[in-house]
């Protein structure tokens, strides 16, 4: 090929690609005008065949930037949402800790206890009092047990919570455990706020291994015959 067709090829190449260039430019500028600006055209070459010459196009965000506005809101969004599921709005705090108090009267103390085990006769008084070790605000709920070796009860004595979250009870140790043999049994208390306790049956099948809502309390208690 001669110098001069090399030339006139290579200038039939670049007013193509110019060409493209225009078409591309055109469709960018008609895609960000406003949808008034071919009203605003026809109306100003209908009063004196004048044609307002366009601005520049509104330049569009680089697609590295989109893409970043994008991942922060999606993060944003995450982040909402994680925080009411953790949290849901209007819900009730989460409880302060919880301590049981189990103490028992008129019993002497015999031999073969552990230094925490209340020792009692069937008739003598038992007292267990669960408290909040702070203040605490909203319903709580509370479910008891009775555990004698792998047998699981249900307390049968109603434990209700009074305003400040407190459960006391004072009786005769037969009513509150509802035995009245020798051995040794062992108190089961499940602290949580009230829509996390399903029924008895279901919590007592859950103890091996309790929601981290819940909190378990225990005390032994050792029983002797009566004098």
């Amino acid at each position: 090929m001669s110098e001069d067709r090399l030339i006139q090829a290579l200038g039939v190449l670049e007013r193509e690609r110019l060409d493209e260039e225009d078409r591309r430019l055109e469709s960018d500028s008609r895609l960000v005008r406003s949808p008034t600006d071919s009203v605003r055209q026809e109306l100003l070459a209908a009063i004196g065949g004048i044609e307002e010459v366009p601005g520049p196009a509104t330049p569009t965000a680089p697609a590295g930037r989109r893409m970043f506005r994008w991942l922060a809101a999606a993060v944003a969004l995450f982040a909402l949402l994680g925080t009411a599921t953790l949290w849901p709005t209007g819900g009730a705090e989460p409880l302060p800790m919880y301590a049981l108090h189990v103490s028992g009267r008129d019993a002497p103390v015999r031999g073969g206890a552990a230094p925490n085990d209340v020792v009692l006769s069937p008739g003598s008084t038992l007292t267990v009092q669960i408290q909040p070790r702070q203040a605490v605000e909203g319903a709580v709920g509370v479910r008891g047990f009775v555990r004698s070796g792998d047998h699981l009860r249900v307390l049968p004595v109603e434990l209700s919570p009074n305003e400040k979250g407190v459960v006391a009870v004072r009786a005769p140790a037969v009513d509150v455990l509802g035995v009245d043999q020798p051995g040794q049994v062992e108190l089961v208390f499940v602290v949580a706020r009230p829509d996390q306790l399903p029924d008895n049956a279901v919590v007592s099948g859950k103890l091996a291994h309790p929601p981290a809502e819940w909190q378990v309390l225990t005390h032994r208690v050792r029983i002797i015959p009566a004098h």
